[in-house]
């Protein structure tokens, strides 16, 4: 059927897309991205904006508990499968995630480091990109595109 047809080409898409780095921003009842990157064994980067476990006494938190707290088990391994997680507030991150995975960086982005030299010195293996994944590339940046991290 066309339904069969089209999920079998979007997995032949997802099997051919080998990026370097996962990146994922956190959310409830989130977390293909760094299963993915788990399972393809390949570095997750998890963008945290939220506390990942609800605040003790909340509905969510209440329900959690009730139901044996998977949802606080699933935040928590996506954590701890992320080489990084990116946060404008550390203690948003649970306790049992090691603190030396934590960056404490404001909206998510090192302003910093951010180099817009590298986007057009390199235009050409970005247009090439952006042919090859049809106009999706501005999220993706190749490891040998990255500056290395001092």
């Amino acid at each position: 059927s066309r339904w069969k047809t089209r999920i079998r080409a979007r997995r032949r898409r997802a099997r051919a897309f080998r990026p370097d780095v996962i990146m994922e921003r956190y959310h409830n009842f989130a977390g293909p991205g760094v299963l993915l990157a788990h399972r393809r064994g390949r570095p997750a980067l998890l963008e945290v904006n939220a506390p990942l476990v609800d605040p003790p006494g909340s509905r969510k938190d209440t329900l959690d508990r009730l139901l044996g707290r998977p949802l606080r088990r699933w935040a928590v391994r996506q954590a701890r499968w992320s080489r990084g997680i990116v946060t404008p507030l550390a203690s948003t991150v649970p306790p049992p995630v090691p603190r030396n995975r934590i960056e404490q960086v404001n909206w998510g982005a090192n302003v910093e480091r951010f180099q817009p030299a590298i986007r057009s010195d390199r235009a050409a293996d970005l247009a090439a990109l952006r042919a090859r994944y049809q106009d999706r590339a501005d999220a993706l940046l190749p490891a040998d595109l990255r500056e290395p991290r001092p």
